[in-house]
């Protein structure tokens, strides 16, 4: 779905695309527009245009990058499959020193739920390396009740396109 930019990094129009893809942005101001593309589990992909005064611009094909992902399953501490449970990768803040910090700029977060086994599967996720969090309510825990603290599990320094990566679900310290 495109968003255009204007100066100063605002946002001015975005627009949701059609079921084929289309997309039109209308009544724009002649000259260069910045314009960014995102779908969920996909990379963001930017592009600049030039329009001439009335003109119509065609900006051809706009194809997303799938990305890297990263697969695996939320347990909990005693093995069962721990299901509908939030699973975020977010680039690990330890590889942000270097050359590697350049990684963060693209595909720097992504996150699902996993299924009724557990596993799950984050899409659209950059060149990493990444941090894996899961954070799950209690199972017997009333979803009315504000006070209830969260099971976590955590994998850091994982790898793009990493499979089978095990979560273990913690109880609250």
């Amino acid at each position: 779905d495109p968003v255009m930019w204007g100066r100063g990094g605002w946002e001015l129009r975005e627009q949701q695309s059609a079921a084929d893809g289309t997309f039109a942005l209308r009544a724009l101001l002649p000259g260069k527009l910045d314009l960014s593309f995102e779908k969920t589990g996909h990379l963001e992909l930017k592009r600049s245009a030039t329009v001439a005064s009335a003109a119509r611009v065609d900006l051809g094909d706009v194809v997303l990058d799938a990305g890297a992902s990263i697969s695996g399953k939320v347990t909990w501490s005693d093995g069962s499959a721990a299901s509908d449970v939030e699973v975020k990768a977010s680039f690990d803040p330890a590889a942000l020193g270097g050359m590697s910090a350049f990684n963060a700029f693209q595909g720097a977060e992504g996150e699902t739920r996993s299924d009724a086994e557990g596993r799950f599967v984050v899409n659209g996720l950059g060149k990493g390396p990444f941090s894996v969090a899961a954070k799950a309510r209690p199972r017997d825990a009333d979803e009315n009740d504000k006070s209830v603290k969260h099971w976590h599990a955590l994998a850091e320094h994982v790898k793009p396109d990493t499979k089978d990566l095990a979560l273990v679900l913690s109880p609250p310290m």
